[in-house]
Protein backbone atom coordinates (compact mmCIF):
# COMPACT_ATOMS: atom_id res chain seq x y z
CA UNK A 1 0.00 0.00 0.00
CA UNK A 2 1.56 3.49 -1.14
CA UNK A 3 0.33 6.88 -0.04
CA UNK A 4 0.89 10.41 -1.80
CA UNK A 5 -0.16 13.71 -1.43
CA UNK A 6 -1.79 15.24 -4.71
CA UNK A 7 -3.08 18.79 -4.78
CA UNK A 8 -3.46 18.98 -1.70
CA UNK A 9 -5.08 15.25 -1.19
CA UNK A 10 -3.26 12.54 0.57
CA UNK A 11 -4.05 9.35 -2.39
CA UNK A 12 -3.36 5.55 -1.15
CA UNK A 13 -3.48 3.21 -3.54
CA UNK A 14 -3.75 -0.20 -2.02
CA UNK A 15 -4.19 -3.50 -4.38
CA UNK A 16 -6.29 -2.36 -7.50
CA UNK A 17 -8.30 0.39 -5.57
CA UNK A 18 -7.51 4.39 -5.48
CA UNK A 19 -8.87 5.42 -1.64
CA UNK A 20 -9.99 9.05 -0.65
CA UNK A 21 -9.42 9.56 3.37
CA UNK A 22 -12.21 10.90 5.04
CA UNK A 23 -11.03 14.82 6.21
CA UNK A 24 -10.42 15.56 9.68
CA UNK A 25 -13.04 17.50 11.47
CA UNK A 26 -10.83 18.97 13.85
CA UNK A 27 -9.47 22.66 14.21
CA UNK A 28 -5.74 21.89 14.98
CA UNK A 29 -3.70 24.83 15.90
CA UNK A 30 0.17 25.18 17.26
CA UNK A 31 0.96 27.81 20.08
CA UNK A 32 3.87 29.30 21.74
CA UNK A 33 2.53 30.07 25.32
CA UNK A 34 5.99 31.96 26.12
CA UNK A 35 4.89 35.07 23.59
CA UNK A 36 3.48 38.11 24.05
CA UNK A 37 0.36 38.17 25.81
CA UNK A 38 -1.07 36.47 29.42
CA UNK A 39 1.29 34.58 31.60
CA UNK A 40 4.14 32.57 29.61
CA UNK A 41 2.63 28.99 30.87
CA UNK A 42 -1.45 30.40 29.90
CA UNK A 43 -3.22 30.27 26.11
CA UNK A 44 -6.44 31.85 26.09
CA UNK A 45 -8.73 31.82 22.83
CA UNK A 46 -10.97 34.61 22.31
CA UNK A 47 -14.39 33.85 20.87
CA UNK A 48 -16.61 36.12 18.87
CA UNK A 49 -19.67 36.91 21.38
CA UNK A 50 -22.60 35.82 19.16
CA UNK A 51 -21.82 32.95 17.94
CA UNK A 52 -22.74 29.48 20.05
CA UNK A 53 -19.47 27.03 20.49
CA UNK A 54 -19.81 23.03 21.57
CA UNK A 55 -16.50 22.07 21.54
CA UNK A 56 -13.98 19.72 23.64
CA UNK A 57 -10.43 21.30 23.62
CA UNK A 58 -7.28 19.34 23.81
CA UNK A 59 -4.96 21.54 25.40
CA UNK A 60 -1.95 19.07 23.78
CA UNK A 61 -0.61 18.49 27.25
CA UNK A 62 -2.85 15.34 28.09
CA UNK A 63 -6.05 17.67 29.57
CA UNK A 64 -9.01 18.29 28.07
CA UNK A 65 -11.85 20.66 28.76
CA UNK A 66 -15.65 21.25 27.03
CA UNK A 67 -17.18 24.80 26.39
CA UNK A 68 -20.53 25.67 25.97
CA UNK A 69 -22.74 28.42 25.10
CA UNK A 70 -21.94 32.36 23.49
CA UNK A 71 -19.10 33.21 25.49
CA UNK A 72 -17.02 30.59 26.98
CA UNK A 73 -13.70 31.26 28.81
CA UNK A 74 -11.65 29.06 26.63
CA UNK A 75 -7.82 29.23 28.43
CA UNK A 76 -5.80 26.73 29.85
CA UNK A 77 -2.93 26.85 32.66
CA UNK A 78 -0.09 24.72 31.77
CA UNK A 79 2.48 23.15 34.11
CA UNK A 80 5.24 23.86 31.68
CA UNK A 81 4.55 26.39 29.00
CA UNK A 82 6.23 26.47 25.11
CA UNK A 83 5.07 25.33 22.40
CA UNK A 84 2.25 23.49 22.01
CA UNK A 85 -0.31 21.45 19.87
CA UNK A 86 -3.88 22.26 20.64
CA UNK A 87 -7.22 20.42 18.72
CA UNK A 88 -10.85 21.55 18.66
CA UNK A 89 -13.38 19.36 17.93
CA UNK A 90 -17.31 19.89 17.97
CA UNK A 91 -19.05 23.45 17.12
CA UNK A 92 -16.43 26.07 16.86
CA UNK A 93 -17.35 28.55 14.51
CA UNK A 94 -15.42 31.88 14.62
CA UNK A 95 -12.18 32.89 16.66
CA UNK A 96 -11.58 36.33 17.38
CA UNK A 97 -8.48 37.50 18.12
CA UNK A 98 -9.16 40.88 16.68
CA UNK A 99 -6.04 42.62 17.50
CA UNK A 100 -5.53 41.98 21.02
CA UNK A 101 -4.99 39.13 23.65
CA UNK A 102 -3.02 36.10 22.79
CA UNK A 103 -2.87 37.27 19.25
CA UNK A 104 1.10 36.97 19.07
CA UNK A 105 0.71 33.31 20.56
CA UNK A 106 -0.12 31.62 17.26
CA UNK A 107 1.84 30.23 15.21
CA UNK A 108 0.73 28.09 12.64
CA UNK A 109 -3.10 26.55 11.53
CA UNK A 110 -2.16 23.01 11.07
CA UNK A 111 -6.19 21.73 10.08
CA UNK A 112 -8.99 23.69 9.49
CA UNK A 113 -11.51 20.95 10.08
CA UNK A 114 -14.80 22.20 11.21
CA UNK A 115 -13.69 25.53 11.89
CA UNK A 116 -15.80 28.03 10.38
CA UNK A 117 -18.95 25.75 8.85
CA UNK A 118 -21.89 27.18 8.29
CA UNK A 119 -20.76 30.45 8.22
CA UNK A 120 -20.41 33.42 6.23
CA UNK A 121 -18.48 35.83 8.16
CA UNK A 122 -14.84 35.63 9.39
CA UNK A 123 -14.19 39.51 10.51
CA UNK A 124 -11.12 40.29 12.74
CA UNK A 125 -10.53 36.63 13.51
CA UNK A 126 -6.74 36.30 13.11
CA UNK A 127 -6.42 39.84 13.16
CA UNK A 128 -2.75 41.34 14.87
CA UNK A 129 -1.35 37.28 14.92
CA UNK A 130 1.79 38.26 14.04
CA UNK A 131 3.41 34.86 14.76
CA UNK A 132 0.65 32.85 12.19
CA UNK A 133 3.04 31.90 9.23
CA UNK A 134 1.12 29.37 8.11
CA UNK A 135 -1.90 27.88 7.62
CA UNK A 136 -3.28 24.53 6.22
CA UNK A 137 -5.05 23.82 2.97
CA UNK A 138 -8.32 22.12 3.87
CA UNK A 139 -9.89 25.30 3.32
CA UNK A 140 -13.17 24.82 1.71
CA UNK A 141 -15.19 27.00 4.21
CA UNK A 142 -13.45 29.98 2.67
CA UNK A 143 -15.86 29.76 -0.55
CA UNK A 144 -18.53 30.43 1.65
CA UNK A 145 -17.48 33.61 2.96
CA UNK A 146 -18.94 37.03 2.37
CA UNK A 147 -17.30 39.23 4.78
CA UNK A 148 -13.92 39.01 5.94
CA UNK A 149 -12.75 42.10 7.04
CA UNK A 150 -9.04 42.49 8.93
CA UNK A 151 -9.33 38.82 8.79
CA UNK A 152 -5.47 38.37 8.52
CA UNK A 153 -4.27 41.94 8.93
CA UNK A 154 -0.44 42.12 10.25
CA UNK A 155 0.10 38.36 10.46
CA UNK A 156 3.17 36.93 8.75
CA UNK A 157 1.80 34.36 5.62
CA UNK A 158 4.28 34.64 3.20
CA UNK A 159 2.10 32.10 0.91
CA UNK A 160 -1.73 30.39 0.33
CA UNK A 161 -3.13 27.54 0.18
CA UNK A 162 -3.10 27.09 -3.80
CA UNK A 163 -7.05 26.07 -3.77
CA UNK A 164 -8.18 28.92 -1.97
CA UNK A 165 -11.05 30.93 -4.39
CA UNK A 166 -13.00 33.29 -2.07
CA UNK A 167 -16.08 32.25 -4.88
CA UNK A 168 -18.52 34.02 -3.14
CA UNK A 169 -16.42 36.93 -0.69
CA UNK A 170 -18.50 40.62 -1.29
CA UNK A 171 -16.36 42.52 1.60
CA UNK A 172 -12.77 41.72 1.82
CA UNK A 173 -11.51 44.82 3.25
CA UNK A 174 -7.72 44.59 5.00
CA UNK A 175 -8.04 40.65 4.75
CA UNK A 176 -4.40 40.13 3.85
CA UNK A 177 -2.99 43.37 4.74
CA UNK A 178 0.60 44.08 6.16
CA UNK A 179 1.80 40.40 5.20
CA UNK A 180 4.59 39.15 3.39
CA UNK A 181 2.88 37.64 0.52
CA UNK A 182 4.60 37.51 -3.18
CA UNK A 183 2.23 35.48 -5.18
CA UNK A 184 -1.57 34.51 -4.94
CA UNK A 185 -3.13 31.46 -5.32
CA UNK A 186 -3.71 30.43 -9.17
CA UNK A 187 -6.99 30.45 -9.08
CA UNK A 188 -8.55 33.67 -7.10
CA UNK A 189 -10.89 35.21 -9.33
CA UNK A 190 -12.82 37.65 -6.93
CA UNK A 191 -15.61 37.22 -9.04
CA UNK A 192 -18.05 38.56 -6.48
CA UNK A 193 -15.86 41.19 -4.40
CA UNK A 194 -17.31 44.85 -4.52
CA UNK A 195 -15.12 45.88 -1.34
CA UNK A 196 -11.57 45.57 -1.51
CA UNK A 197 -10.24 48.55 0.49
CA UNK A 198 -6.76 47.63 1.60
CA UNK A 199 -6.91 44.21 0.76
CA UNK A 200 -4.22 42.97 0.06
CA UNK A 201 -2.22 46.06 0.55
CA UNK A 202 1.82 46.18 1.65
CA UNK A 203 2.78 42.48 0.62
CA UNK A 204 5.20 41.51 -2.15
CA UNK A 205 3.26 40.82 -4.71
CA UNK A 206 5.28 40.17 -8.33
CA UNK A 207 2.06 39.18 -10.27
CA UNK A 208 -2.39 38.46 -9.92
CA UNK A 209 -3.43 35.50 -11.11
CA UNK A 210 -4.34 35.71 -15.04
CA UNK A 211 -8.27 35.35 -14.27
CA UNK A 212 -8.79 37.68 -11.48
CA UNK A 213 -11.03 40.36 -13.46
CA UNK A 214 -12.95 42.43 -10.44
CA UNK A 215 -15.66 43.26 -12.73
CA UNK A 216 -17.69 43.76 -9.64
CA UNK A 217 -15.17 45.79 -7.44
CA UNK A 218 -16.74 49.17 -6.64
CA UNK A 219 -13.72 49.97 -3.48
CA UNK A 220 -10.46 49.73 -4.40
CA UNK A 221 -8.93 52.15 -2.18
CA UNK A 222 -5.05 50.92 -1.61
CA UNK A 223 -6.35 47.33 -2.94
CA UNK A 224 -2.81 46.70 -3.83
CA UNK A 225 -0.76 49.54 -2.68
CA UNK A 226 2.86 48.80 -1.76
CA UNK A 227 3.36 46.19 -3.53
CA UNK A 228 6.58 47.67 -5.23
CA UNK A 229 7.50 43.89 -7.65
CA UNK A 230 4.00 44.18 -9.41
CA UNK A 231 4.67 45.65 -12.46
CA UNK A 232 1.17 43.95 -14.62
CA UNK A 233 -2.13 43.45 -14.62
CA UNK A 234 -4.15 40.56 -15.65
CA UNK A 235 -5.33 41.20 -19.37
CA UNK A 236 -9.29 40.68 -18.13
CA UNK A 237 -8.42 42.85 -15.18
CA UNK A 238 -11.27 46.20 -16.58
CA UNK A 239 -12.63 47.19 -13.33
CA UNK A 240 -15.77 48.80 -15.05
CA UNK A 241 -17.34 49.48 -11.48
CA UNK A 242 -14.37 50.90 -9.77
CA UNK A 243 -15.37 54.06 -8.29
CA UNK A 244 -12.53 54.60 -5.40
CA UNK A 245 -9.33 53.88 -7.00
CA UNK A 246 -7.43 56.24 -4.40
CA UNK A 247 -4.20 54.32 -4.09
CA UNK A 248 -5.03 51.42 -5.44
CA UNK A 249 -1.55 50.94 -7.00
CA UNK A 250 0.42 53.26 -5.43
CA UNK A 251 4.08 52.33 -4.46
CA UNK A 252 3.67 49.57 -7.38
CA UNK A 253 5.75 49.86 -10.56
CA UNK A 254 3.30 48.94 -12.95
CA UNK A 255 5.23 49.62 -16.43
CA UNK A 256 1.66 48.41 -19.08
CA UNK A 257 -2.20 48.49 -18.41
CA UNK A 258 -4.84 45.65 -19.52
CA UNK A 259 -5.66 46.46 -23.16
CA UNK A 260 -9.36 47.04 -22.32
CA UNK A 261 -9.23 49.06 -19.23
CA UNK A 262 -11.31 51.87 -19.45
CA UNK A 263 -12.52 52.97 -15.75
CA UNK A 264 -15.72 54.65 -16.55
CA UNK A 265 -17.11 54.12 -13.09
CA UNK A 266 -14.26 55.89 -11.37
CA UNK A 267 -14.81 59.37 -9.44
CA UNK A 268 -11.45 59.19 -7.06
CA UNK A 269 -8.32 58.53 -8.65
CA UNK A 270 -5.99 60.35 -6.19
CA UNK A 271 -2.26 58.68 -6.14
CA UNK A 272 -4.07 55.64 -8.04
CA UNK A 273 -0.54 54.99 -9.76
CA UNK A 274 1.63 56.95 -7.96
CA UNK A 275 5.26 55.77 -8.16
CA UNK A 276 4.05 53.91 -11.57
CA UNK A 277 5.51 54.78 -14.52
CA UNK A 278 3.32 53.01 -17.40
CA UNK A 279 4.30 53.00 -20.85
CA UNK A 280 3.05 55.77 -23.34
CA UNK A 281 0.62 53.61 -25.46
CA UNK A 282 -1.73 52.01 -22.48
CA UNK A 283 -1.57 55.39 -20.85
CA UNK A 284 -2.53 57.46 -23.71
CA UNK A 285 -5.41 54.94 -24.19
CA UNK A 286 -6.64 54.80 -20.80
CA UNK A 287 -6.51 58.40 -21.22
CA UNK A 288 -8.49 57.94 -24.61
CA UNK A 289 -11.23 56.04 -23.13
CA UNK A 290 -11.73 57.42 -19.45
CA UNK A 291 -12.57 60.79 -21.67
CA UNK A 292 -14.58 58.55 -24.21
CA UNK A 293 -16.86 56.55 -21.47
CA UNK A 294 -16.31 58.43 -17.96
CA UNK A 295 -18.69 61.24 -17.70
CA UNK A 296 -17.89 61.84 -14.17
CA UNK A 297 -16.57 65.60 -13.44
CA UNK A 298 -13.84 66.84 -10.87
CA UNK A 299 -12.15 63.48 -11.00
CA UNK A 300 -8.82 63.61 -9.07
CA UNK A 301 -6.50 60.98 -10.75
CA UNK A 302 -2.39 60.50 -10.45
CA UNK A 303 -0.48 58.66 -13.21
CA UNK A 304 2.75 58.51 -11.70
CA UNK A 305 5.27 59.04 -13.79
CA UNK A 306 3.10 58.05 -17.08
CA UNK A 307 3.64 60.02 -20.25
CA UNK A 308 1.10 60.23 -23.02
CA UNK A 309 1.33 61.10 -26.60
CA UNK A 310 -0.51 63.61 -28.89
CA UNK A 311 -3.79 61.71 -28.48
CA UNK A 312 -3.21 61.03 -24.98
CA UNK A 313 -3.14 64.91 -24.85
CA UNK A 314 -6.31 65.26 -26.62
CA UNK A 315 -8.26 63.46 -24.30
CA UNK A 316 -6.24 64.55 -21.22
CA UNK A 317 -7.34 68.08 -22.25
CA UNK A 318 -10.94 67.25 -22.62
CA UNK A 319 -11.01 65.73 -18.62
CA UNK A 320 -9.84 69.42 -17.82
CA UNK A 321 -11.98 71.69 -19.46
CA UNK A 322 -14.92 69.87 -17.51
CA UNK A 323 -16.83 71.72 -14.95
CA UNK A 324 -15.60 71.00 -12.79
CA UNK A 325 -12.75 70.14 -14.26
CA UNK A 326 -10.69 66.98 -13.76
CA UNK A 327 -7.22 67.34 -11.83
CA UNK A 328 -4.83 64.65 -13.20
CA UNK A 329 -1.20 64.08 -11.81
CA UNK A 330 1.17 62.29 -14.31
CA UNK A 331 4.72 62.17 -16.30
CA UNK A 332 3.87 64.97 -18.99
CA UNK A 333 3.48 64.54 -22.82
CA UNK A 334 6.08 62.66 -24.34
CA UNK A 335 8.74 64.49 -26.56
Amino acid sequence: MTTFKHNGLYLTFGGLYLSKPTPNPTFIIEIDTTKEGSASDTMIIPIYGTDFCDCVVDWGDGTADSYSGLTPNIQHTYDIGGEKIIKINGIFPRISFHNTGDKNKLIRILNWGNYGKDTTNQDYAFYGCNNLYEMAEDIDFFNSLLSSKYMFRYCSLSSLPDKLRLDSLTDGQSMFKYNELTVLPPDMKLDNLTNGYEMFGVNQLSSLPINMKLDNLITGYEMFTNNVPLTFLPNNMTLPLLSNGKSMFNGCRLTSLPDNMTLPSLTNGIYMFNNCTINTTDYSNLLIEMSSNNISTGVQFNGGYSKYNSAGNVARNELLSRDPAWTISDGGIEV
